[in-house]
């Protein structure tokens, strides 16, 4: 009797064991194909026998991937992120929940999906983004289930529900949201006057605006202006442009290759656009081994400062940039709605945000300095000890420009 009871208890767990667990549909949140969720960008559709559809999506770089929004009540969840990866662990993509962001590897040649579980303390809506970083892993569905579980216990297909998107937010009713964003082309020749323009410089004749330790040098197209270590920098009169709530700010930069600006752990400014009156909204790029290359946009002050609110910003990684080349930089600003939008690219890849209205769409300039730590800080030379050239600012945003 006693052999009989140990084999059905044994029996029982080797069953419990080998089982995949079954998310009822009562339990499933959301179930979409990537291509279908929230905000995408750079996905490549890649046929697939396996995928759920014939055709799953691939990820490339952190310029690439979907994000959107999920609402969620207080409680446990899993996300479920079914990938496949030709390279294994070479093939990395980072996971965003909630602004946390975790990387991770798919098994190789195998449809897994992948879990990651988090917790609501609150009824709120839940960002969530996937983001490539190495070009080639593929996802095909991801799924926000009730309950912990772990990667191998749910497969995508014990997730009942073709397309179920109860959970999912509409972009429009999203208080914020980060993705990833291109440009449908990167120029390739010189800059052109368009209606939008407001400034163009291409530094090939005479340069006004220069201070500090500059001369030309051969630029990307022409000739170019450089600004020299410690103090050189660009400045622009920005009181008589017309520019306003939308606007873009694109130039050529090519920092002192042995520095290697793009590597280092230095701290570099690129852009300060400095409201009228000291007050109003403010946009600063820099590089720092903290931030990355940041764009932030705030009501004035120095944006480093931590307690300065109100404050947004967008941060790029720049160690594949390569030291030698010349590359293509571009800030853009949309204050004209209800959701306020920021862009930041470098050589046609970056990223992009929008919120809920923060900042006065009245924006008034009254300079925009390049290269340098911004005039009238207390701050030492930030030198970009580099190059720049094909400067062109205009009264509208890059939008109409993106990649779909």
């Amino acid at each position: 009797m006693r052999l009989l009871v140990l084999f059905a208890v044994v029996t029982a767990v080797m069953v419990g064991v080998g089982c995949v667990a079954e998310a009822p549909e009562a339990r499933v949140v959301l179930k979409i194909e990537i291509q279908n969720y929230g905000q995408t960008s750079g996905l490549t559709p890649v046929q697939l026998p396996d995928a759920s559809s014939g055709y799953a999506m691939a990820l490339g770089s952190e310029t690439t991937g979907a994000a959107g929004g999920v609402k969620l009540a207080p409680g446990e969840y899993t996300l479920l992120v079914r990938a496949w990866a030709p390279a294994g662990d070479q093939d990395g993509f980072f996971v965003e929940i909630a602004g946390k962001r975790e990387r991770r590897t798919a098994p190789q040649e195998t449809w897994t999906a992948m879990a990651y579980n988090f917790k609501v303390e609150r009824p709120e809506v839940v960002t969530i983004a996937i983001v490539g970083q190495e070009p080639g892993l593929v996802v095909d569905q991801i799924a926000v289930v009730r309950g912990t579980h772990r990667t191998g216990e749910l497969k995508m297909s014990d997730v009942p529900g073709e397309t179920v998107a109860e959970g999912q937010v509409g972009l429009a009713d999203l208080p914020r949201l980060k993705s990833a964003c291109a440009l449908r082309a990167l120029p390739d020749a010189p800059f052109e006057k368009d209606a939008n323009t407001v400034m163009l410089e291409s530094f090939d004749g005479d340069v006004t605006g220069a201070v500090g330790d500059h001369w030309q040098v051969e630029g990307k197209f022409g000739r170019a202006l450089y600004l020299a270590m410690p103090d050189g920098r660009f400045d622009v009169d920005a009181s008589g442009l017309k520019l306003g709530p939308t606007g873009t700010i694109e130039f050529w930069v090519r920092p002192r290759p042995g520095q290697r600006l793009w590597h280092d752990q230095g701290w570099h400014y690129f852009l300060h656009c400095k409201p009228a009156g000291g007050e109003g909204f403010q946009l600063d790029l820099s590089k720092h081994w903290k931030t990355n290359l940041r764009l932030t946009a705030s009501l004035g002050g120095k944006p480093f400062d931590e307690d300065l609110h109100p404050r947004e910003d967008l941060r790029m990684s720049t160690s594949d940039l390569d030291i030698e080349a010349w590359h293509h930089m571009l800030v853009s600003w949309d204050l004209t709605g209800e959701k306020q939008h920021l862009w930041l690219m470098v050589d046609g890849q970056g990223v992009q945000v929008f919120f809920n209205k923060t900042f006065d769409p009245g924006v008034r300039f009254s300079k925009i300095e390049i290269g340098n730590t911004p005039s009238g800080w207390n701050v030492p030379y930030l030198h970009i000890d580099g190059a720049i050239d094909e400067l062109r600012i205009s009264n509208m945003s890059v939008a109409d420009r993106l990649a779909q």
